[in-house]
């Protein structure tokens, strides 16, 4: 059947145990499972979801809890059985993959969304590809109880998986630490998702035009080295206190940006 105890295991490992108790209450399949026209008996059609619309915010909420039910019971039937697979357990499993497939579909435009948000250039097929895979690791892993989308959990997740994957050059930008301390690594490195919303608000109207000129020779945006507060300041035609000055203030500007950034909480 293609199906061994080992992968069943690592499906269960990452259900959340805290609402245990509901899933443990002999109604439990009806409260999660049947909102989705689905039942521990009922075998799934193998097309279920595969034209799934994107789904609202409650929608999302309820894929979820029957996700982690269906878990939850797998963990059951395999501690019932720690050596055969058995019915029950093949049931459990096709339940699962159901429902995750439904998940999936649903949150595919989510990839596209998010290689339209990237300043990586790369082959559009490569991304999409390790979209798509993304979304299946992030299926798995979240959590509906902590209260918040799937959507801020998976565009995070895809950023930081397209910056390991694509052979690229990195700038790391911490804006707490002196631009002379920023570092531009090797191309295997990735490209951090700090860096790229900070490349999306340098794009933005945030900064005045002095601010951003002094940011970018600073960082070394503007396509050369970074430079230092002196060389600036003979530029700009001010003082190397003043550039340092205007430096904080932009710098400002950008965390307190970033602070707010969903895809950074």
């Amino acid at each position: 059947m293609g199906l061994s105890k080992h992968k069943l295991t690592q499906i269960c490992k990452t259900f959340n145990q805290e609402p245990a108790k509901q899933f443990g209450n002999r109604f439990a399949h009806k409260r999660f499972l049947s909102p989705l026209g689905l039942s521990l008996e009922t075998k799934p059609d193998p097309s279920f979801g595969m034209n799934q619309n994107v789904f609202s915010y409650p929608e999302e909420v309820t894929h979820f809890k029957a996700l982690h039910f269906v878990k939850y019971r797998l963990r059951r039937e395999l501690n019932k059985n720690p050596r055969y697979i058995t019915k029950d357990l093949w049931q459990c499993y096709r339940l699962w993959l159901s429902i995750r497939n439904r998940i999936s579909v649903a949150n595919l435009p989510l990839v596209r969304r998010c290689i339209g948000l990237t300043s990586i250039h790369y082959d559009y097929d490569s991304l999409l590809s390790e979209g798509y895979l993304t979304i299946l690791d992030c299926v798995n892993k979240f959590d509906p109880w902590r209260g918040y989308r799937f959507s801020t959990y998976a565009c995070n997740s895809m950023f930081r998986r397209f910056g390991r994957v694509i052979p690229q050059r990195k700038i790391q930008i911490d804006t707490s630490r002196d631009p002379d301390e920023v570092r531009v690594e090797d191309k295997n490195d990735g490209v951090s998702l700090h860096a790229e919303r900070v490349r999306k608000l340098l794009d933005s109207s945030l900064l005045k035009d002095r601010e951003l000129d002094i940011i970018s020779s600073r960082f070394g945006f503007n396509g050369g080295q970074a430079q230092t507060l002196e060389k600036v300041g003979i530029e700009q035609k001010i003082t190397k206190e003043r550039v340092r000055q205007i430096q904080a203030s932009a710098l400002k500007k950008i965390k307190l940006a970033l602070d707010k950034d969903p895809l950074l909480k």
